[in-house]
């Protein structure tokens, strides 16, 4: 069996800055305001007795209602106060980081909803208790309730725990439910799911709008095309299977405003088929030399640009503290060059719009959760070292080698409080590797819990899918959202986070390293 090598530096992020980096498109270049922006997707208008079932007696009110026409009312003391089985799944459009469940709540008197438990469920299984996301009705509803109407508010990265898989795209069952003695009058109306999505600040500056030839060139024909296009009056377009496919040189240099930590480098690129892109080397170039591999950041295109996109328009991200390398002394101040090249046999068509700088808002405070400076603590299925020389930050890292499942994993025995919210946070660590053919596995997981072990009250993300797309040979800047992307099991607690764990089955026998643990939260 072969033998590889892989070190990583690990640093865990919640930042608006980290994120926002990924979000840039949603204001306009230019703009730095914030902005919000909300969907709202109706489940029942509670206009209807239909389907609408309670273990007390149910009636409908067309005078005490909030919205549309009438409100449901129950009066009584049996536990199910409002439950409904939908023929017709809704699909919801939440996400996890920004879903909210709402309604509207009516309780005549606080006082006799007296009970100690109860819940909100919520399943894509027809019933009670599978793929059901739910939350405790005395801490996650009471607190928002006093006498009269109320509009509760449940959001879906605070839930108190979920059972199996629900489906957003298919909800079907709701259920309200809590143990009481005595015997309050309860009314429902307007139940509805809202995605809201608040995006902070960031600086951008526009680079080009790509909206002219003028200064471009393209080792291919070379067009402006003013109908297929993402912003501005037109894209460039070119077709063709030779090299460089966009260049310019800048007569005015460009103060980009960026920081190495927070900085992104973001353009628009169509391609009508990415399996033309069949190369296996190329860059973008950002230089403030006026050519190329003169005072240079550069990303690899294989690895940086080409797992960003699909058929038709991407949004490419390019974050310069993951730039695959550097050359002399770039001056972000004074950009004056860009060029994507990459070689492939084939003849896409490839189009350029809207090229732009992003300085992700740095307001953040760094929490450290392991230095990866010492092996007190952190185990691995393979043998573990520590490595003072080959390492990011600190005074070293840790190093294992070997094919087992377990890189590394730690127990934490004092809870981090990290500050991640499923909002605005990911998880980021640098990962260092020989040669990425030889991770040739197809499964692993990065967890993080707050239950001192694996699979309980969990948020992990799928290695193959999530980590192996952002690596290339060397050190890698890999992030991790919190998000959609991410599964969740059980409650993981963000300020009571106690143990990591990186593993991949493969096949081939590998030394990794690893260090540095951060949170950072705005």
């Amino acid at each position: 069996m072969k033998r590889f090598q892989a070190k990583m530096v690990l640093a865990l992020a919640t930042a608006a800055a980290v994120l926002v980096g990924g979000l840039g498109a949603i204001a306009p270049p230019g703009k730095a305001e914030a902005a919000t922006t909300s969907t709202i997707v109706t489940l029942d208008s509670a206009d209807s007795l239909s389907g609408w079932t309670s273990s007390n007696p149910l009636t409908l009110d067309t005078v005490n209602k909030k919205e549309g026409t009438a409100s449901l009312s129950m009066t009584g003391s049996q536990v199910v106060q409002f439950q409904k089985t939908f023929a017709s799944p809704v699909d919801t459009g939440l996400t996890l980081q920004h879903g909210s469940l709402k309604f509207w709540y009516y309780v005549d008197d606080m006082s006799k909803l007296d009970g100690t438990y109860g819940q909100v469920e919520l399943t894509s299984s027809g019933g009670p208790d599978v793929n059901e996301f739910y939350w405790e009705f005395t801490s996650r509803v009471l607190p928002q309730l006093s006498n009269g109407w109320n509009l509760v508010s449940l959001e879906l990265d605070d839930v108190t725990g979920t059972l199996g898989d629900p489906d957003l795209a298919a909800i079907d069952y709701l259920r309200i439910y809590f143990f009481n003695s005595k015997s309050p009058v309860i009314k429902l109306d307007q139940v509805y799911f809202e995605e809201t999505v608040k995006v902070p600040a960031s600086a951008i500056v526009t680079l080009d709008a790509a909206d002219s030839l003028a200064g471009w060139s393209s080792d291919n024909p070379l067009t402006l095309d003013t109908a297929n296009k993402r912003e501005g009056t037109a894209s460039l377009s070119m077709t063709g299977g030779q090299t460089v496919q966009f260049q310019k040189t800048f007569a005015a240099p460009v103060d980009s405003g960026l920081t190495t930590r927070y900085g992104t480098l973001n353009f628009w690129y169509y391609v009508d088929d990415v399996s033309k892109l069949d190369g296996t080397y190329g860059q973008v170039e950002l230089t403030s030399s006026g050519t190329y591999d003169a005072d240079e950041v550069n990303w690899d295109f294989a690895t940086r640009v080409r797992p960003q996109l699909s058929n038709g328009w991407n949004l490419v991200t390019l974050k310069l503290e993951a730039a695959t390398g550097t050359i002399g002394t770039p001056d972000l101040q004074a950009i004056n060059f860009i060029r994507i090249f990459f070689f492939n046999m084939k003849s896409p068509v490839v189009k350029l719009d809207q090229v732009y700088f992003e300085e992700r808002p740095a307001s953040s405070v760094a929490v450290t959760l392991d230095a990866a400076d010492s092996l007190t603590g952190w185990s691995s299925a393979n043998p573990l070292t520590l490595d003072t020389a080959n390492k990011r930050e600190g005074t070293g890292s840790l190093s294992m080698t070997g094919s087992q499942a377990v890189q590394f994993q730690k127990a934490f025995a004092s809870p981090v409080d990290s500050g991640l919210t499923m909002q605005y946070g990911t998880l980021n660590f640098w990962y260092y590797v020989d040669d990425v053919s030889k991770l040739d596995g197809t499964y692993g997981q990065v967890e993080l819990t707050s239950s001192g072990g694996p699979d309980v009250d969990e948020i992990s993300w799928d290695f193959a899918s999530r980590v192996l797309p952002q690596l290339s040979n060397g050190w890698n800047l890999v992030t991790l959202k919190l998000d959609a992307t991410a599964v969740v099991l059980g409650h993981p607690d963000f300020e009571e986070l106690n143990f990591f764990s990186d593993l991949f089955l493969e096949c081939q026998v590998s030394r990794r390293e690893a260090g540095s643990c951060v949170f950072r939260a705005v």
